[in-house]
């Protein structure tokens, strides 16, 4: 099911700015029994990037609304929101009153995250780098062409994720997910005042990890911290926390930790995933 500003709709305007230059914003969230799980972590972080954009604020009352009704009857179903800046405006100067698009789409539950979440998953190094765009960083902004050209080493490798790096070779993330290491009883995650996605689920790992009382550095990492790791696991709102068994065939292997372990339990016990 598509709702296109509130309305069953198939497709939106061909003139907007969305779709003409990824001008806007995106949230993937969790719906599980009638509750949107993290919705006011969402909440924070779209508002976040509409002030950073200068797009208008969303009526979240109404995006509540519309996610429920995509996915009424259904026990879990992932629902994308899309706001974008809309129509208008010349080239890319946009229009001095801005009207946003509002889409929200549902899409079926991955059957295989609950494997990736058990047993773990290997992953390979993205060729392709980041860019650093501080203004940009954190966000989560309709560009996504570096990951769809990361993902394109998917197909040449065993592995589920490609880890990205960024011009200056610091890891930052994988194609989908948030990154941690643990290493020292310590959780360790990049840096991410550059570049990448300030993940619902990372921020969930780093609450859950305080009442945990497992200490946690935001760092710049390179290859060479992951492959010396105790543990390494990604994370998102869909998958949770996926323990990392592989680096870039065979590399570094590693065993799933009871920091990791943990983390996922703790996770689930408070109602953040499934």
């Amino acid at each position: 099911m598509i709702l296109v500003n509130g309305a069953h709709a198939q497709g939106v305007s061909v003139l907007d700015r969305g779709l003409a230059y990824g001008d806007g914003l995106f949230e993937t969230l969790a719906l599980v029994e009638n509750e949107i799980l993290n919705w006011p972590r969402h909440i924070e972080r779209l508002r976040l990037g509409c002030d950073t954009l200068n797009i208008p604020q969303p009526d979240f009352a109404a995006l509540d609304a519309e996610a429920h009704e995509v996915a009424a009857g259904f026990d879990r179903a992932v629902v994308k929101i899309i706001i974008t800046r809309g129509s208008g405006g010349r080239a890319y100067t946009p229009p001095e009153k801005i009207v946003p698009t509002r889409i929200v789409t549902r899409h079926e539950w991955p059957d295989d995250y609950a494997e990736r979440e058990r047993s773990g998953i290997r992953v390979c190094v993205a060729r392709h780098r980041l860019p650093r765009h501080p203004q940009l960083a954190g966000l989560k902004h309709l560009n996504r062409l570096d990951q769809v050209l990361a993902s394109f080493d998917l197909t040449k490798c065993d592995a589920t994720e490609a880890l990205m790096l960024d011009t200056s070779d610091f890891v930052i993330e994988a194609t989908r997910c948030n990154l941690f290491i643990v290493s020292d009883a310590r959780l360790v995650t990049p840096n991410l005042d550059n570049c990448g996605v300030r993940g619902v689920m990372r921020s969930v790992v780093l609450h859950v990890a305080d009442t945990l009382r497992i200490g946690v550095d935001e760092v710049d990492l390179r290859l060479e911290d992951l492959y010396q790791a105790d543990e390494v696991f990604l994370c998102n709102a869909i998958a949770g926390i996926w323990p990392v068994i592989e680096i870039d065939q065979a590399q570094r292997v590693f065993s799933i930790g009871e920091t990791t372990r943990a983390l996922q339990a703790a996770v689930r016990a408070g109602g953040y995933h499934p």
